[in-house]
């Protein structure tokens, strides 16, 4: 008998907290696994990404087997097909536009040596002409992998991709793995982070990092902890978003029009 998982037919950015507070991961669902793509609207690259992360987990630490089901005529579908999905199981894509030079496809990240060329591969669909402000991505990026391969202690790794949006000039950066959590990774360093909202506000703030004891992160010669605190103040201010996830705490960060930030916690 399989069990299978109907991935939502519309899981735009402005649905993130909806489906973070609403869905429920299954730990352990019986063998084999079909994740079903029925026609949709929308799939952002997030939700391509949560769900990729999910189904390697399943089958290389849970043991499963784990297949697609889809409509090969299906926007949705053929969206996943250029994220890398079907490749990310071991599928034959059916129809993929070769060399997308506007996405950065579902790919994995577990060594220190892959870090500097996947932030490469980032900067290039990033495609950000001031020099000072190319730098400064360019570190938070590397800094955002960093913590998957050094604090995640997540067993496939992490998964990274991105996709430019030509219509309205957006790019969606997505990394996303299944390790132990940020209160885990930080508790170690800062003894009152208890629960899951204290991890992710705390993560937040600049020179914040699992690495130094508490107090350190005051120092400003230490470099550590930039990544989250640079990437979060990076988009919100150009006017983007900003969304970080841990546990059962969702951090939902936003620039406004007039230069204020907009701020939110949702808990699952």
């Amino acid at each position: 008998m399989t069990f299978t998982i109907d991935i939502p037919s519309k899981l735009g950015d402005k649905d993130l907290p909806a489906f973070f507070t609403g869905w429920a991961w299954h730990d352990d669902p019986p063998s084999p696994v079909l994740l079903r793509v029925e026609r949709g609207t929308h799939v952002a690259p997030w939700a391509a990404t949560l769900f990729g992360a999910y189904a390697v987990w399943l089958k290389e630490v849970r043991g499963k087997e784990v297949d697609l089901a889809y409509d090969k005529e299906s926007y949705v579908w053929k969206f996943l097909e250029r994220m890398g999905l079907p490749s990310l199981l071991g599928q034959q894509p059916q129809d993929v536009e070769p060399n997308d030079s506007r996405v950065f496809p579902l790919t994995r990240i577990a060594e220190s040596k892959q870090i500097s060329p996947i932030a490469t591969a980032l900067m290039s669909i990033l495609k950000i002409e001031d020099e000072e402000l190319e730098g400064a991505v360019k570190y938070a990026l590397v800094e955002l992998l960093r913590n998957i391969v050094q604090h995640s202690r997540s067993r496939i790794g992490g998964l990274v991709s991105a996709v430019y949006f030509p219509r309205t000039g957006i790019v969606d950066v997505v990394v996303a793995d299944i390790g132990c959590g940020l209160r885990a990774s930080l508790r170690e360093a800062y003894r009152e982070i208890n629960s899951d909202q204290k991890a992710v506000r705390f993560a937040l703030l600049p020179h914040v990092s699992g690495t130094f004891q508490s107090g350190a992160y005051q120092n400003m010669r230490d470099n550590a902890g930039l990544g989250l605190f640079f990437i979060k103040e990076i988009a919100s201010r150009a006017g983007g978003g900003f969304f970080l996830g841990s546990g059962d705490m969702l951090a939902d960060i936003w620039g406004n029009k007039d230069g204020s930030l907009g701020k939110k916690y949702v808990q699952a």
